[in-house]
C-alpha cells in the first residue's frame, strides 16, 4: 500500500503519484495515522489485530464521530472467495442490532483494493484487563456482566449467528462498575477462520480460538448451537469469580482434552477463601456441563436463572 503525504489518501502499489494532487506516494506497510479512506474516514490509531486484518480507530469526517474499521490484509484481499465471505458476514452482522454487541454499519473497499467493515467504535477495558486488575469480581457484578453478554449472544442466536470465541478478550466493558455496559466484539472472526482454515483449531500455526474456553462440541465441530457459546460464557463467569480457570493445563492439547474429558474443578475448592454463593457457583458449574442438554437451554434461560441467583444473593433464604 502507498499513501499520499499531502492528502493522506491510500492507494495500491500500482500507483506512483497521487491521482488527486500529483504528489509522489510513499510506501506504508499498514494504514498510517492520518490516512484518509474513501474520502470520509481519517485513521487515528490501531485498535487491535484480528485474524486476517487490523482494526483501526477512525474519525468519520462527515459525522465527526469515531468508527472502527476492520481492514483485511493484502493476502486475503487478493482472494475473491475470502472477500465474498467477508462481505456476506458483514451483511449478516449488520442485522444484529443490540446494545451488548459491537455494531456493524457498512461494508466498503479502500482505494488500495482492500475490503473493510465499518463498525461501532467500542472504547473501554476488556474483561480480561478487568479480571487481571480487579479480580476476583463480586458475585453481583459477575451476574450483571454475564446477563448482558448473554443478552447479546441471545440476539445473535435468534438470527442463526454464533460467536464461537466467547472469552474475556472479546468482551469490552464501557463505563464504571454499577453502570457499565458489556459489549461482545469480534463476532464474525471465528466463522471466517473456520471457513478459511484446513483444520478446526489451527491455521498456519495460528490458533482459531483460545484453548481455555471452547465447548466440547466446538472442539469436535459437531452439532453446534447457541449452547456452545453459553459453555464458554460459563468459563468466563468461573474466571470472573475466582481469577482461575476451571481446568489446569500446560499445553493446548491438554486443555482440549480437559474440555472433552475432565470435570471442571469445583469453584469452592479452587477459592475457599471467597464467599461465593452456592447458588451462583452451582449455576456456573451447570453451564460447564459437557452434555449440552444439561446446560441452560438458551441465553434467555441463562438470564432468568441469573436473575433468580441475584435475588437470592440480595435476600438469602432464612435459616
Amino acid at each position: 500500500m502507498k499513501t499520499c503525504p499531502k492528502c493522506r489518501g491510500a492507494y495500491g502499489n500500482g500507483y506512483a503519484v497521487c491521482p488527486r494532487d500529483g504528489n509522489a506516494l510513499v510506501a506504508a506497510p499498514e494504514l498510517s495515522e492520518g490516512a484518509i479512506i474513501r474520502g470520509k474516514f481519517r485513521i487515528i490509531s490501531v485498535l487491535s489485530e484480528r485474524f486476517t486484518g487490523h482494526v483501526y480507530k477512525a474519525l468519520h469526517l462527515k459525522f465527526n464521530q469515531f468508527r472502527a474499521l476492520w481492514v483485511i490484509d493484502w493476502e486475503e484481499a487478493a482472494n475473491q472467495h475470502f472477500v465474498d465471505l467477508f462481505a456476506r458476514e458483514a451483511g449478516a452482522l449488520s442485522k444484529l442490532q443490540h446494545p451488548n454487541v459491537e455494531r456493524v454499519e457498512d461494508f466498503d473497499e479502500s482505494e488500495d483494493g482492500r475490503p473493510f467493515m465499518v463498525m461501532e467504535c467500542v472504547e473501554g477495558r476488556s474483561l480480561e484487563q478487568v479480571i487481571q486488575q480487579e479480580g476476583p469480581l463480586p458475585p453481583l457484578r459477575v451476574c450483571s456482566i454475564a446477563k448482558q453478554v448473554a443478552a447479546g449472544l441471545g440476539a445473535a442466536h435468534s438470527l442463526g449467528l454464533f460467536h464461537g470465541d466467547v472469552q474475556p478478550e472479546n468482551i469490552v466493558l464501557v463505563g464504571t462498575p454499577g453502570a457499565e455496559i458489556a459489549k461482545v466484539v469480534d463476532f464474525c472472526s471465528v466463522y471466517l477462520k473456520r471457513a478459511w482454515s484446513a483444520s478446526d483449531l489451527e491455521c498456519d500455526g495460528r490458533l482459531l480460538v483460545r484453548p481455555q474456553y471452547p465447548s466440547p462440541e466446538l472442539i469436535m465441530c459437531k452439532d453446534m448451537d447457541g449452547r456452545a457459546d453459553l459453555y464458554s460464557l460459563g468459563v468466563v463467569m468461573y474466571q470472573m469469580l475466582t481469577q482461575e480457570l476451571p481446568f489446569q493445563a500446560d499445553s493446548i492439547m491438554k486443555y482440549i482434552l480437559a474440555h472433552l474429558q475432565n470435570p471442571p474443578r469445583p469453584i469452592q475448592s479452587v477459592r475457599p477463601d471467597l464467599a461465593i454463593p452456592d447458588a451462583l457457583a452451582n449455576f456456573v458449574m451447570r453451564c460447564l456441563e459437557k452434555n449440552r442438554d444439561l446446560r441452560p437451554a438458551d441465553a434467555h434461560e441463562l438470564i432468568r436463572e441469573l436473575e433468580r441467583v441475584e435475588a437470592e444473593i440480595r435476600q438469602p433464604p432464612l435459616s
